[in-house]
């Protein structure tokens, strides 16, 4: 249970990634998972998506209006190197 933060901008390549996700682990995320996009607020940050995640998972958790007690921020390339970063919320177990 929380946010997952995605790098999706548009580009049709992420998009179908995204979609192959939601397809394996459909169970594990289900309605529990809240997906935050940056893009639709702050438009392509590129390179810098996986900061921003990481700004906006503690933002989130400082204003108490996360989701859960863990935030995982995923960012991909277009040659498919994929990153996450998973952030847990101050107090909370690991």
């Amino acid at each position: 249970m929380g946010d997952l933060i995605s790098d999706l901008n548009g580009e049709t390549w992420r998009a179908q990634a995204w979609g192959f996700v939601q397809v394996r682990l459909h169970d594990r995320l289900g309605e529990r998972t809240r997906l935050l996009i940056p893009c639709t607020s702050l438009g392509d940050v590129g390179a810098a998506s996986g900061a921003v995640g990481v700004c906006m998972a503690t933002r989130a958790f400082a204003r108490k209006y996360a989701s859960g007690e863990h935030t995982v921020i995923v960012s991909s390339a277009e040659h498919g190197e994929v990153g996450a970063i998973r952030v847990t919320a101050p107090g909370a177990p690991a």
